[in-house]
């Protein structure tokens, strides 16, 4: 990591969607996982930091491996899931990158509740149909329905 990166910082949307995440995380871990309170609470601020790094990095696609390191360093014990957050490829889910991914999925960029679909079609408006975060995203979302599945969760209105 260089000493000096590049700001690119933390816009009213990109905190907007953050807040948006953490309420999402949330109600998550409550109501589907059946967390209890201070559980959920701790993922709240899961969801609220899951994007921090984004003004530390250079490249947008570093800040998930930033900012888990980071909360690494602070002690929070979710903070494998921001490191692994957006990565379909992760080979054991816990139930908390699970809930962040979802969060994260069903959270427009500014915040507000949107289905899984708004989100790919959002993510493929911004950055084109074939582009690589669109290829990422359907098979993060396909991911996210496999391991909804395997713990037999459903989710109204994904």
């Amino acid at each position: 990591m260089k000493n000096n990166p590049k700001f690119i910082g933390l816009s009213d949307s990109r905190l907007f969607h953050m807040r948006g995440v953490a309420y999402k995380s949330y109600n998550l871990a409550r109501e589907v996982f059946n967390m209890e309170e201070d559980v959920a609470r701790s993922l709240f601020l899961m969801g609220l930091t899951h994007d921090f790094a984004y003004a530390f990095v250079e490249n947008q696609t570093d800040h998930e491996h930033e900012g888990g390191r980071i909360l690494k360093l602070s002690g929070f014990n979710w903070a494998e899931a921001v490191f692994d957050h957006g990565d379909p490829d992760v080979d054991d889910w816990t139930d908390e990158l699970l809930i962040l991914n979802l969060a994260d999925m069903t959270t427009s960029p500014d915040g507000k509740p949107i289905t899984i679909d708004q989100r790919l079609e959002d993510i493929e408006n911004r950055y084109g149909t074939d582009s690589i975060q669109a290829t990422k995203a359907r098979k993060l979302t396909k991911r996210i329905k496999e391991e909804l599945a395997k713990r037999n969760l459903t989710i109204p209105n994904l």
